[in-house]
């Protein structure tokens, strides 16, 4: 619904709209915070390792926040 507002407002005022998406975003941005995990199956001889996630991944808290932020700096 706000969107369909979004554009009867732009269309209203003739202003041009854009859109994109952005593939693999969230990866893109470093974390702010440490977040640790420990590695799976597919991490070979490291199975089991304890390791840091340096970047930002879907799923996790922090994500949206620090690719907002990548964004704004």
């Amino acid at each position: 619904m706000s969107v369909l507002l979004l554009f009867l407002i732009a269309q209203h005022k003739k202003l041009s709209l854009m859109m994109a998406d952005i593939g693999n975003a969230f990866p893109t941005a470093p974390n702010q915070e440490k977040v640790w995990c420990i590695a799976g199956d597919e991490f070979g001889d490291q199975k089991g390792a304890k390791v840091e996630i340096k970047r930002a991944l879907y799923g996790l808290a922090e994500s949206s926040r620090a690719f907002a932020d990548f964004l704004r700096d």
